[in-house]
């Protein structure tokens, strides 16, 4: 292996120089985790601000109600809801409760949505909830 590459133009140079540490081909000198986490580009970033993430089965998921009562109201079975984002299941559902989830925290009154949700496959007018795009449905 070669290991050539050649970096976009929109890196940095810290981060071109680190990327090349990285992919090193030869495993004496290519960067160790300390040595990527001791790098200048690694430590631009103020790690208060990062979230410590969780760890699947042994950190709990807990579900915010309102959320899935609001995606409920879009024609989606709450216990379904529950049951992917408690599983990390990665999908249309819970990609839709997290993107919720991130307006709510900028605007909880969308949690307050009271308007009858539209039947599939049915036009959407103003007021109407937005139909949610589903793989196995038709268009």
């Amino acid at each position: 292996m070669a290991g050539d590459y050649e970096a976009p133009k929109l890196l940095t140079p810290d981060s071109k120089e680190i990327l090349k540490c990285i992919l090193n081909v030869s495993p004496e000198a290519r960067f160790t985790i300390d040595q990527i986490r001791s790098s200048k580009w690694y430590n631009l970033t103020n790690r208060k601000y990062l979230g410590s993430g969780i760890i699947m089965g042994k950190d709990p998921i807990e579900i915010n109600e309102k959320l899935v009562q609001r995606m409920a109201k879009d024609n989606l079975d709450s216990n379904q809801i529950k049951s992917y984002v408690t599983n990390n299941r990665h999908n249309y559902i819970t990609a839709y409760y997290y993107l919720l989830k991130k307006k709510a925290e900028l605007n909880p009154s969308i949690l307050n949505y009271e308007s009858s949700p539209a039947k599939p496959h049915q036009s959407q007018s103003r007021g109407e909830s937005p139909l949610i795009f589903r793989p196995d449905q038709k268009r």
